[in-house]
This record gives structure tokens, sequence and C-alpha cells, in this order.
């Protein structure tokens, strides 16, 4: 669906009720960059508790020449996100192409997102008793 407007309202129904968030970008493309700000951070604010574990991705990262997006970008806006008690779990540049973190990403957020639902069922077992 990749954000566009004529799909929004399905959109909207997928985002809720979303247990891990993977906020991928092409850090050859700025332009990809900077839809997370446009579209989908609004999106998953808008839509999702801020306890949901969140990952940012870079993608790509095996074409280092055409890189337009430092790393850092995402870096210090994480910083200022963490701030607001966000749940970001981390950030990782990833490589289809050369298995770069393509699997630990995965990883990473289904073990965040089985943690986070533990908790859930713990808090909500104690409040129970």
């Amino acid at each position: 669906l990749a954000g566009q407007e004529q799909f929004e309202i399905v959109i909207n129904q997928f985002i809720k009720g979303t247990q891990g968030v993977i906020f991928a970008y092409d850090s050859t493309s700025m332009d990809s960059y900077l839809s997370l700000h446009k579209t989908w951070i609004p999106l998953i604010e808008k839509h999702c508790t801020k306890q949901v574990p969140i990952l940012f991705v870079s993608t790509k990262n095996d074409l280092p020449e055409s890189r337009e997006v430092d790393p850092q970008l995402i870096k210090d806006f994480i910083s200022e996100k963490e701030n607001e008690a966000f749940n970001i779990i981390g950030f990782l540049e990833v490589s289809a192409k050369d298995n770069l973190n393509v699997l630990e990403s995965s990883n990473l957020l289904a073990t965040k997102v089985i943690e986070h639902e533990l908790q859930l069922k713990t808090l909500s077992l104690d409040l129970e008793t």
C-alpha cells in the first residue's frame, strides 16, 4: 500500500491492533526517509499505543556510494522520540543483497513483541488478584 492516499482507510484498519512496527526506509533515497515522517510515523502515533515496539531499519546498505540518508539523522530522531516515552527498540542497517541484519531485524522485533505481550499478561494477572 506504500502510504498511498487512496488506501488510507485500509491502512488505518490494518494498523489498528499492531503489536510491533518496523519503520524501513531506503538509505539511497531521502524521499523514502522523509515519507516515514510525513506518512508512517503519524499513522502509528495516531493508531497505536506508545508501548508498541518500534524498530527502525535502513535498507540497501550494500550501496554506500549511493547513500543519501546519513544514519545519524535517524539516530538523532530516535533520541528525541525516546524522550517522549516511545518504545523504540533500536536501529539496524540491513542489506538483503548481502544478508546483513535481515534475520536479526525480524528476530529482534519478534522477541520484543513477545516480551511486551508477556508483560501485559503478567500485569493483567496481577490486577486480577
